[in-house]
């Protein structure tokens, strides 16, 4: 018995972009020269100092640094040992998440978006819950009436007293949340005798600028205890960098080496990793795309760049997508992009629901994202090559005329056979399934399964937990001066739609 699968170029089966070794080696050549030349505009004056101090080129007048290409290459080197190269996998299931800290939800009652009340924000978290799919949680969207500083924590607080399922914090805000983040995830850890995983990405200000509040974010995390950064940029085509693809390949990966050079010196015994991100403008109106084809193109070859120029690998992001209300183009954009990053990153997982670029969440779209998703993974399922499976007994009786449903071989198979979606509606005749508008059905129908799932879940709070968590969230409070925190044992979760 053996096993048959799709030969996926993009996959274990070979590159994912197709360019002469020249090619390859004048862009990586080219990437490590420009990190070196242009290397970054900092203001920041503790920052400043080290990196002067360190053998950077600092030039106080414009605040420019600048690397020598030996230390680029110091960079490369740390990071092929901390990243190595892996042979690509391509998982039976994908793991999903919720949560990309949107900062509205979308009402597909008003059509319009809203903000999410902590009752609306538990209601989330426990549809979340009762998604049988969903492999970990962290914050979906922004909580309304949280103060400057406490938005995150209150947030993880009402995850962590609404689902069982792993969670984290989301992405550090403000410097001054980081100590009171690592103490909170330390009394959840210590409660529940499990990791937890927390955001560690920074991302460069496009075009080579490390912000004062990033650098100030990374020392608040070191600070804490953080013993990992993930490095990254967000270089836009035809606005931050080149509109040509080669131009825009270049920029991005010199950002991600002089930002890594840079966090190198800052924070000699920090592990890294790297993370791309990347859009298009569109010069003819002005509006930047983070998921058109040709963006998702770029990011795959940035990251081909990397593994087959550079010798390392990094990571791309996967959560954004133009659409920003459920339906057509969310779901077309949710499988252009899970087809090609399933294929290229076993390290992928993807968010449900996320839409506008991540600034938009819609319950709706996770049950139309996650039965894109199976349909996907019906294209990388292998199937069994054996003399069993061949059926020559079924083939032969079809030959004499017999029909095969109730074949013992039908009934012995036909489980996996099927193990589609079976939510988008296949094998109608032309006349028939017109007395609905097949979109809006199965509109209703996701809002059927979120609605199903909150009602589903059958989470208990821990009564010690939660009240550690609010003793926590107390204190933090009163040192962070925000006044009086959120009595997360008041908040009753709702779903409104």
């Amino acid at each position: 018995m053996s096993l048959g699968r799709l030969n996926i170029p993009l996959s274990r089966f070979g590159p994912s972009i197709a360019w002469s070794d020249e090619d390859l080696k004048l862009l990586a050549q080219k990437a490590v020269s420009v990190a070196a030349d242009c290397g970054l505009r900092i203001t920041h004056s503790k920052a400043l100092r080290i990196l002067e101090g360190a053998g950077a080129r600092v030039d106080r007048s414009n605040g420019r640094v600048r690397f020598s290409e030996s230390q680029i290459a110091d960079t490369i080197e740390k990071l092929k040992t901390e990243n190595p190269l892996k042979p690509n996998e391509i998982p039976e299931t994908l793991p999903y998440y919720i949560g990309d800290g949107a900062h509205t939800l979308y009402n597909r009652k008003t059509k319009k978006t809203e903000t999410a009340t902590p009752e609306v924000f538990a209601g989330i978290i426990r549809m979340a819950d009762g998604l049988d799919r969903v492999g970990s949680v962290t914050t979906p969207v922004q909580l309304s009436g949280s103060s400057q500083f406490m938005g995150n924590m209150e947030a993880f607080a009402l995850i962590l007293t609404n689902t069982g399922k792993p969670s984290s914090p989301y992405i550090l805000a403000y410097p001054q949340e980081a100590s009171f983040l690592y103490e909170m995830v330390k009394i959840v850890e210590k409660a529940k005798g499990t990791k937890i995983g927390l955001n560690d990405q920074e991302y460069v200000t496009p075009p080579f600028k490390w912000d004062d509040i990033s650098l100030d974010r990374l020392w608040a995390r070191a600070d804490a205890g953080f013993k990992q950064f993930g490095i990254g940029t967000m270089s836009i085509a035809g606005y931050s960098a080149p509109v040509t693809m080669a131009g825009l390949i270049v920029s991005a990966a010199a950002e991600i080496l002089a930002a890594s050079t840079s966090v190198r010196m800052l924070f000699p015994h920090a592990r890294l990793y790297n993370i791309c991100g990347s859009g298009r403008m569109d010069m003819a109106n002005g509006n930047v795309t983070f998921c058109a084809p040709r963006v998702i193109l770029q990011q795959l070859a940035v990251i081909e760049l990397f593994r087959r120029g550079l010798g390392y690998s990094i990571h791309g992001l996967t959560c954004y997508r133009d659409a920003n209300e459920p339906g057509l183009q969310a779901a077309f954009e949710f499988a252009m992009v899970h087809c090609f990053w399933r294929f290229l990153d076993r390290a992928s997982a993807f968010g449900l629901g996320h839409l506008g670029n991540g600034s938009v969440f819609s319950a709706t779209q996770a049950p139309l994202d996650m039965a894109a998703s199976l349909e996907f993974e019906e294209f990388t399922r292998p199937f069994e090559i054996s003399e069993e499976t061949i059926g020559l007994d079924a083939i032969q009786a079809a030959s004499e005329g017999a029909l095969l449903m109730d074949h013992s071989s039908t009934l012995e198979h036909f489980r996996e056979e099927i193990r589609g979606s079976q939510f988008f509606p296949r094998g109608l005749t032309a006349g028939a399934g017109h007395e609905e508008f097949q979109t809006e059905r199965l509109l209703n129908e996701a809002d059927n399964i979120v609605r199903e799932a909150f009602n589903r879940s059958e989470f208990r709070v821990d009564a010690h937990l939660q009240k550690e968590l609010q003793e926590h969230l107390d204190r933090a409070a009163r040192e962070l001066g925000a006044g009086s925190a959120m009595r997360i044992d008041k908040v009753k979760p709702a779903w409104p739609w």
